[in-house]
């Protein structure tokens, strides 16, 4: 019997992760920033960058020592009881100096081809850019780097797009700001953009999409702060990380020093698409949208809508009309639904979803290579 495994992702439990950026070697700074950030127990970390020199000692003892724990697989000296990766990082500028850049892909396991990325945690989808001139993808908005962005994040089905890379599009800080990553994030879909490069956290909002740089991660730390229009909180007088609860409704933000001082807060809230987009027509009828990504992988997302309360039959058919599993007969309320499902046991080859809803009949395709 084929089998298929779904889990709801309107109801997943929270996801816990921290922020941090600029590193800048093996510091006092840099160990007391880990310390507060294995304090909080987030389940994965990202960076914005500069998680080493490429030019001082090794990204061993500049990452490794520090944090290990969420690195897999790990091939340092120190201590690690990771089983799966939960470290991922960005390129920096200081990333990439001398033997920098293939150590780093040497060290670390990342999707894609290692320089961007993205990857999809709960009810979040990252994006992981990389900002140096160097990229052979380019890095201005009409780059191939940045088409591969627009075209996968059009795609995303998660509440949440977070997007980071290391240098800020906007800063107030000693480096300022970085106007060719100023991108059309929030036309493509981003929820919020981190950066890391100046040593200090501040939170910016541009036309109502947040920009975070948050480069507190061990580096000196910069003081020159000429506020740009923009800027709506800003500190540099203290080393820490941002953390992270993601919910599918929402996501708090806390920047907080090496002492666990609160220093900033901040929620985003998921507005769920409109039920007013759609056609009056269509509100009184029930809906299966395209399912994304296809063809299938762990991150595709079975997308449909209800016009009220009531019992549906969702199944998957193989070419010649045959059910081969129910995926769902419960009842469920108006609105908008993510079912994320697995494709494990299901052969590659060509599949149809459908949705019956009392008098509506819907079908998808969905492929499995």
């Amino acid at each position: 019997m084929l089998s298929l495994f779904i889990s709801f992702t309107i109801e997943s439990n929270a996801q816990k992760f921290a922020i941090i950026s600029d590193m800048q070697g093996a510091t006092s700074n840099t160990y007391d920033v880990s310390l507060l950030v294995k304090s909080h127990s987030p389940e994965f970390i990202i960076t914005g960058g500069d998680n080493h020199y490429g030019t001082i000692s090794t990204i061993d003892e500049q990452i490794g020592q520090f944090y290990s724990d969420y690195i897999f697989p790990y091939i340092g000296a120190y201590v690690s009881g990771s089983t799966q990766n939960n470290f991922y990082p960005c390129l920096g500028n200081h990333d990439i100096e001398g033997a920098g850049f293939s150590d780093y892909t040497q060290y670390f396991e990342l999707p894609g081809n290692e320089r961007y990325y993205d990857y999809v945690k709960g009810n979040v989808h990252f994006f992981v850019l990389n900002c140096n001139p160097s990229e052979a993808d380019g890095v201005s908005d009409t780059s191939l780097q940045a088409y591969w962005l627009h075209d996968h994040m059009v795609m995303s089905n998660s509440p949440f797009n977070v997007v980071y890379f290391h240098f800020p599009p906007y800063s107030s800080s000693m480096h300022g700001s970085t106007p060719g990553m100023r991108w059309p994030f929030k036309q493509w879909g981003a929820s919020i953009v981190f950066s890391g490069h100046d040593h200090d956290y501040e939170r910016l909002l541009v036309d109502s999409l947040p920009y975070v740089v948050c480069g507190l991660g061990g580096g000196p730390l910069y003081t020159q702060y000429t506020p740009l229009p923009e800027s709506q909180f800003h500190d540099s007088s203290h080393h820490g990380a941002v953390f992270a609860n993601a919910t599918a409704g929402s996501i708090t933000f806390e920047f907080r020093t090496t002492t666990d001082s609160l220093v900033d807060q901040f929620t985003l809230y998921h507005i769920p698409e409109s039920i007013s987009k759609l056609n009056q027509s269509d509100t009184k009828a029930a809906k299966l949208f395209s399912v994304s990504p296809n063809p299938l992988n762990e991150a595709s997302v079975i997308k449909f809508y209800l016009p009220h309360r009531g019992k549906i039959e969702l199944s998957i058919h193989d070419i010649y009309g045959k059910c081969v599993q129910i995926i769902s007969t419960y009842s469920m309320d108006e609105g908008i639904h993510n079912l994320q499902f697995n494709k494990h046991q299901l052969k590659a080859g060509l599949y149809f979803i459908k949705l019956v809803f009392e008098n509506s009949n819907c079908t998808q395709k969905a492929i499995i290579l």
